[in-house]
């Protein structure tokens, strides 16, 4: 009896603590390339500064995610409060009602990572390996010679998938 794949392939994003949002804008297959961007905005008077910079009032973002291998686009503007004192690339487990579990995306590269377009400065220590409960684990690399990219490896079990850094 043949096996019916049900997976999905979706763009999403999401603002802490809400959950998140599907981008049905976005059609997303197998091995397309993806380009994301968030550019902060004004800043919203009545928030607090946080020693070493920033402010916790919210400020004006705009995302935008990018198909390049289709050529599709889609953005958004938001309110968020933040700091100003911190950038993520996260390759994770979805959530319904729990981690479900990591499918095999084999790599995902994030590069170029720039913040405020200055390189990010990404070292190996700030890496931090996914292990879910179902088994699955995300593997980051090294960064690259730039230090502004890392790949990211999914592995299945208890030994993790070598990885090395993408070329620059």
């Amino acid at each position: 009896m043949a096996t019916v794949d049900t997976s999905q392939y979706l763009a999403w994003f999401e603002t802490l603590p809400k959950p998140s949002k599907v981008i049905r804008a976005l059609a997303i297959h197998p091995g397309d390339l993806i380009q994301a961007s968030l550019a902060d905005g004004p800043t919203f008077h009545g928030g607090k500064t946080k020693a070493g910079g920033g402010s916790s009032s919210k400020q004006t973002w705009t995302l935008t995610m990018r198909d390049v291998t289709t050529g599709t686009s889609w953005s958004t503007t938001l309110r968020y409060a933040s700091y100003l004192a911190s950038a993520e690339w996260i390759e994770e487990a979805p959530w319904s009602g729990g981690v479900l579990p990591l499918a095999d995306f084999g790599t995902a590269t994030f590069a170029p990572g720039t913040v405020n377009g200055v390189s990010t400065l990404l070292t190996t220590q700030k890496g931090i390996l996914l292990n879910d409960p179902n088994g699955q684990t995300a593997n980051p690399s090294a960064p690259d010679r730039d230090a502004d990219g890392f790949t990211v490896y999914w592995g299945n079990g208890t030994s993790l998938t070598s990885c090395s850094a993408p070329d620059s």
